[in-house]
């Protein structure tokens, strides 16, 4: 039976009502239309700031009324990568104006999000089931780098521009690969996989989480993670201590 939470829950695909993926049920964690103090926080282990990362997500988006999704937020204030409703049944996904592609919803997609800073500026490349469907030249700036004391918070925005869906794995990774290799990988496994993304972690600084048993599962890696306004949190650990 499902796990319940304030705003989250956890359970299979099948008891929420959703279509599996490739024919098998999964586990995933459900959320609603988050608000500004409620998300999913990935909160990986860093000694400072995280400038250039990948992020990948196999996402379940039914339609639903409103016109923007935050997908993830590096600060506290607007998210910093949305989808945009693009009117006939698939969103865009980028920010400051500028969205690509066709996000279907109603179905399962896998959306990799990519920040690198090239030549002194941050490079957004945007992936939709293993298809580059945009790159956006941002500049100089350090709204995209992670804080590893506030992480990265998924799903919220800061002013209710946000909706409701599942998740069925995450992946993070710090200094990605080059281009050529990132998008080789992405090519080799482009949509949204029960089994997730790698089975063995592909390089340091990386992490991948499911939601098999009903809880938040780190399948490796070091981070941990809270389900923000549903008082859920993965140990961490603290010198020799886990809490």
């Amino acid at each position: 039976m499902a796990n319940i939470l304030d705003v989250h829950g956890l359970g299979t695909a099948l008891e929420f009502g959703i279509p599996g993926i490739g024919g098998s049920d999964v586990a995933v964690l459900s959320f609603e239309a988050l608000g500004a103090d409620q998300s999913v926080r990935l909160m990986p282990e860093a000694s400072g700031a995280i400038s250039e990362w990948v992020l990948g997500m196999d996402l379940y988006l039914p339609s639903q009324p409103g016109t923007w999704t935050g997908l993830l937020q590096t600060g506290t204030g607007d998210a910093d990568v949305f989808l945009r409703d693009n009117g006939d049944g698939t969103a865009g996904i980028g920010i400051s104006s500028v969205y690509s592609g066709s996000f279907a919803f109603d179905a399962w997609v896998r959306v990799v999000i990519s920040v690198s800073v090239e030549g002194g500026g941050t490079v957004l490349r945007k992936y939709i089931d293993g298809v580059n469907v945009g790159t956006q030249m941002l500049g100089a700036t350090d709204r995209w780098a992670i804080d590893p004391e506030l992480g990265l918070r998924l799903f919220t925005d800061n002013d209710g521009e946000t909706s409701r869906g599942y998740v069925s794995s995450i992946f993070f990774m710090s200094e990605p690969p080059e281009v050529a290799v990132l998008e080789a990988t992405l090519a080799a496994a482009p949509t949204a996989s029960a089994a997730g993304f790698f089975p063995v972690s592909p390089a340091e600084g990386a992490f991948e989480v499911g939601f098999a048993g009903e809880t938040v599962d780190l399948r490796y890696g070091t981070a941990s993670v809270a389900l923000e306004g549903s008082d859920y949190q993965t140990p961490v650990a603290i010198g020799d201590s886990t809490i």
